[in-house]
């Protein structure tokens, strides 16, 4: 289901009533600017807890959305967002919810790519592209609310702040050396070594722990690989005393010696 902001109001709209604190005294109007001005504060909020907008205050941010269009998408648990090879013209940013990105590979097999939990912009990299279709599929992990500004829009939403169009160019520069980390990793060919090589990117406790951010079956996927493999070849490094294992709890144990 796709609702539109300017069903309900439109974003200027919102935006004057945002900053003059208006009382509503028509009854039949006021219950619906209520419900526009509340919603508004409670996006802008969302959105505030993104990269895209940092160093923007709340109401320079409001000012932006005031002047240009967008539209929210609700998508159901296990839906597809966005399809790979799919045509990307709309930057859809997640304001509610967890996703994932996930690819095939050439034999068919479906390889996890990142878990994505809101707030967060979805395939910023690929929107200004010649070649503007999604490399990957996106997944809802959980039912999602989704805001959608077209590309035109965006580049409005840049030329009313300047710090937005900053920020873009950051995201996409760190998006970019996640992708190089990400190609790096799949060239290990053995789960073993694919392992190893997460474990010894995860961050140390004081006793030399390393805790897994993710369940077993998050980190299959990540893998592209079967939980059940990667709980056989954890097993296997533990009996062989490369790791030692409680719960999340991992420690590598050649660092010991």
């Amino acid at each position: 289901m796709i609702a539109k902001h300017t069903h309900v109001i439109t974003p200027c709209y919102s935006y004057y009533f945002y900053m003059n604190n208006i009382e509503y005294n028509v009854v039949n109007f006021r219950n619906l600017c209520y419900d526009t001005l509340k919603f508004f504060k409670k996006m802008l909020k969302k959105l505030l807890n993104l990269g895209l907008f940092a160093d923007i205050s709340e109401q320079e941010l409001a000012a932006v959305f005031s002047a240009v269009n967008y539209r929210l998408k609700n998508i159901k648990k296990k839906a597809y967002i966005l399809r790979q090879d799919e045509e990307y013209k709309s930057l859809h940013i997640i304001l509610k919810g967890n996703c994932y990105g996930e690819m095939l590979d050439f034999s068919g097999k479906a390889i996890k790519i990142e878990d994505l939990p809101a707030p967060v912009p979805l395939a910023p990299a690929v929107l200004f592209s010649r070649q503007n279709k999604m490399p990957v599929s996106i997944i809802a992990d959980t039912d999602c609310e989704i805001l959608i500004i077209t590309r035109d829009e965006f580049i409005r939403a840049c030329i009313e702040n300047k710090k937005i169009l900053y920020n873009f160019l950051e995201l996409i520069s760190d998006k970019f050396v996640f992708i190089s980390e990400k190609l790096n990793f799949l060239q290990f060919k053995s789960i073993k070594e694919k392992i190893l090589n997460y474990l010894l990117s995860l961050p140390q406790d004081k006793n030399g722990n390393r805790i897994l951010p993710c369940s077993l079956e998050q980190l299959s996927r990540l893998f592209g690989i079967e939980r059940p493999s990667l709980s056989r070849a954890l097993g296997q490094m533990e009996a062989a005393n490369i790791i030692k294992r409680k719960n999340r709890d991992i420690r590598i144990v050649m660092e010991q010696n």
